[in-house]
């Protein structure tokens, strides 16, 4: 077992220094090495109290897994198991996700006590929080290898997350809220309650722009600081119309494409969310009539989109202009624009912001300026129009960000009447 704990205290010694900067703490793996094997010096307290010899194999080992495990967890590694379609095609339904946070640092955790390997709930409880609200800790963010970059998939705590129905964690509460406000929803029965950052609802998406950049779409498409993105993997409504004496909908598998994916819309044809690889392809097809991409019109506002506010009259396929916060920007306030920032300032760091007689207050004092103090960025999913992302609740503030998808596990699909199969072909694979 000494092999194990040293490797292990070693290992973490190492991280330790190399996220933190503390490089001089790397010098106490030497007395690991004279604790463990030389025994220069008299450690008989630490083998005494900490090593006991006596203590049995099984449970030496046992405390060794559970320890290792729970740092590897905090640290270096989590698992996200894809619940939507919003990612797809590099990320499909079903997939089991480790998530590297090392690549970007790995934060520490803010509700630091927790019942380990659990997220909400105890276990075999529907409703008990498996941790403490306090301590917290405030958000800390350890060195990784490298910046976010614009491409990247990131993993992140759903910012809109922070209040949820008990028994319908996966739907947005202010969503709810939003819809209940114009009578398109009844009473809700369950109860709604708080969660802190780190134990709010697990999503994956692309992250579009970093802070500092304007974020534009037009027609579907995404402007980044005014150049169209081009990933290939972004995929869009396009409703086709066949010729049904000579197109069946089973050649749709012959591009990729599963029944689940292909709405049939009755004496149109068919609704299917495509890339532009795909488009092309099948408007090759002796049986198409016509193919052309579904948006929204301009200057049409959809209520569930950010800032959920008639005066910009925004959708999810006609978004913006708008500039993504940079900690330390300042930016200048005014009753047009504080809707843009109110989740912002209030929710995300933590002020109090009120709206008085055509003056904005922060925490009591008149504001016309507010300084930034995290930096935020804006995802989208790559399945644009069946993703909740940036569009519908803003931008991401840096503190919810756990990590960069990394390695599929597992992957698992529906079959009809036959349970779920295992997707063989995407196991291990690497996540662009």
């Amino acid at each position: 077992m000494r092999w194990l704990w040293f490797t292990t205290f070693s290992i973490v010694i190492f991280l330790t220094g190399f996220f933190t900067g503390w490089y001089w703490i790397w010098a106490t793996i030497f007395v690991l090495i004279d604790i463990f094997f030389t025994g220069l010096f008299n450690w008989s307290f630490i083998k005494q109290r900490v090593l006991r010899k006596q203590m049995p194999f099984w449970l030496h080992l046992s405390i060794w897994l559970l320890i290792t495990s729970m740092l590897l967890r905090i640290f270096v590694f989590e698992s996200i198991t894809v619940m939507s379609t919003g990612m797809e095609t590099e990320l499909k339904k079903g997939d089991n996700i480790l998530v590297n946070k090392l690549i970007i640092g790995p934060r520490v955790p803010i509700t630091p006590i927790n019942f380990p390997f659990t997220h909400h709930y105890l276990p075999f409880s529907k409703n008990k929080p498996s941790y403490l609200t306090k301590p917290a800790i405030p958000y800390i963010r350890l060195k990784g290898l490298r910046e976010i970059h614009r491409g990247d998939i990131l993993a992140y705590n759903f910012p809109e997350g922070d209040s949820v129905y008990f028994g319908a964690e996966h739907i947005s509460y202010y969503a709810l809220s939003r819809l209940k406000a114009i009578g398109g929803a009844g009473e809700i029965a369950t109860n709604a309650h708080y969660r802190p950052v780190d134990r709010r609802e697990l999503e994956l998406s692309r992250c579009l722009s970093i802070p500092g950049d304007t974020i534009l779409f037009e027609n579907g498409l995404a402007f980044i600081n005014g150049s169209r993105e081009h990933i290939k993997s972004t995929r869009l409504q396009y409703l086709i119309e066949v010729d049904n004496a000579r197109f069946s909908k089973k050649l749709f598998e012959e591009f990729g494409l599963s029944s689940s994916e292909i709405t049939i819309i009755l004496n149109k044809g068919y609704l299917v969310s495509l890339t532009t690889e795909q488009s092309e392809k099948i408007k090759t097809h002796s049986g198409i009539i016509n193919i052309h991409v579904v948006v929204q019109p301009g200057l049409k506002s959809n209520y569930q989109i950010f800032p959920h506010t008639a005066s910009l009259p925004w959708n999810s396929d006609h978004f913006g202009p708008v500039i993504v916060p940079s900690r330390g920007d300042l930016i200048e306030l005014n009753l047009q624009n504080i809707c843009l920032y109110e989740r912002l300032i209030k929710v995300y760091e933590g002020n109090k912001l009120l709206i008085k007689d055509n003056t904005i207050y922060i925490n009591d004092i008149a504001a016309s300026q507010y300084r930034v103090k995290l930096d935020y960025y804006f995802i989208a999913g790559d399945n644009r129009h069946l993703s909740r992302d940036s569009r519908h609740w803003g931008f991401l503030p840096e503190d919810h960000i756990i990590g960069k998808p990394w390695l599929i596990c597992l992957s698992l699909s529906p079959r009809k009447g036959k349970g779920v199969q295992i997707n063989w072909d995407r196991i291990f694979d690497l996540v662009k």
